[in-house]
């Protein structure tokens, strides 16, 4: 079967770029033809919000293109060599091309692609621009959040747009609670999150394609919100962590690899980002999740939840009352989360193999 994969606009963004890359790799175990839908920003406007943004892009820039080469050469790198890509959409109209329109199969996810707050034209992400006759699923779609954020306007459109998917997998228990009593879509189903469902010698592929770095730290940190507070509890408490990107532009962030290879061989891992979470898992790693209410704490808690570790979370408030090392040294008992991810990740599997019947 030919099957799209509908995700946000890639960016030089860790997590989301690798789920995007995860999603593809199981289809094609799967034995389905795939390519993911390369979608600019400004393709989400409407026509005539597109061009305003298009002309400010030039004032200001003097580029018309929006976040070209994805805005990191390394991510451009990444993406172009491992993802297999439509040609990209930088119209609103080009949605409706043959090319587009041609799979027999839409899977929309994962990340918080359903959440309005983060998402230009939410209607896009529920397959506004897909006709009935073809198969329409969601793969860990993620709300982000507890709360219901849509305008009622988008609710009622969005709501009727998810009654036409074949088969709806969303990433927390909350997004199961918002499908049932908001769309009134019966019996959505609880997935993993795409990075979980390759093996980790994938990963580590990846570490020896695109990273040369040597870990220079016992303390890998990604903090995708910093401040002062937070960065001097780090340091107190590891006088050499390795704090990721503290200070950089996008343009120069360091590429996946790296990223990867960050985690994967270090001691502890303090992070906030949700994919952070996911990979220190993944290396079964010591680590804090450090949870900020703003970006929602749904996803932090269904997924430690899941593998019963809640005790990694702690929110930004509790940082003052605690002693950051003495968290992260207690031990994890990963041959329960091993076992636990190996039964969700079969499940998973299933639920992406019948939907795609």
């Amino acid at each position: 079967m030919k099957v799209a994969t509908f995700t946000l606009p890639f960016h030089p963004n860790y997590g989301a770029t690798l789920q995007a890359y995860a999603l593809q790799q199981s289809l094609i175990e799967l034995g389905h033809e795939t390519a993911a839908i390369d979608v600019e920003r400004k393709a989400l406007r409407s026509l005539v919000r597109h061009y305003l943004s298009r002309f400010k892009s030039f004032l200001l820039g003097g580029d018309f293109r929006e976040n070209y080469n994805y805005g990191n050469l390394e991510f451009h790198k990444f993406i172009k060599n491992e993802i297999i890509t439509t040609r990209k959409i930088t119209f609103p109209y080009q949605f409706r091309r043959k090319d587009i329109n041609s799979f027999d199969a839409y899977i929309v996810g994962s990340d918080q692609v359903w959440r309005p707050k983060y998402v230009e034209n939410i209607q896009r992400y529920f397959f506004d621009f897909v006709s009935n006759d073809k198969i329409k699923i969601s793969y860990a779609a993620s709300f982000g959040t507890g709360s219901f954020e849509f305008l009622e306007e988008d609710a009622a459109h969005c709501k009727s747009l998810i009654n036409e998917f074949k088969a709806v997998s969303v990433r927390e228990e909350s997004g199961v609670d918002i499908c049932c009593n908001y769309f009134k879509y019966p019996k959505p189903q609880l997935v993993l999150d795409p990075t979980f469902l390759i093996e980790v010698n994938k990963y580590n592929d990846l570490i020896d394609k695109y990273s040369n770095s040597k870990p220079n730290s016992d303390c890998f940190c990604y903090i995708l919100d910093p401040n002062e507070y937070k960065i001097s509890k780090i340091k107190n408490s590891f006088i050499e962590a390795k704090i990721l990107n503290l200070g950089v532009d996008t343009k120069n962030k360091v590429g996946i690899g790296c990223w990867l290879k960050g985690i994967r061989d270090s001691e502890y891992v303090v992070t906030d980002s949700f994919h952070g979470v996911v990979f220190s898992i993944i290396f079964n790693k010591k680590f804090v999740a450090i949870g900020n209410r703003s970006r929602g704490l749904a996803r932090f808690e269904n997924i430690l939840n899941l593998f019963g570790i809640p005790e990694r979370l702690v929110t930004e408030e509790a940082l003052e009352s605690i002693n950051l090392k003495e968290v992260l040294d207690k031990e994890i008992d990963y041959t329960q989360v091993n076992n636990i991810l190996l039964e969700q990740r079969l499940n998973s599997f299933q639920f992406l193999k019948n939907s795609l019947k």
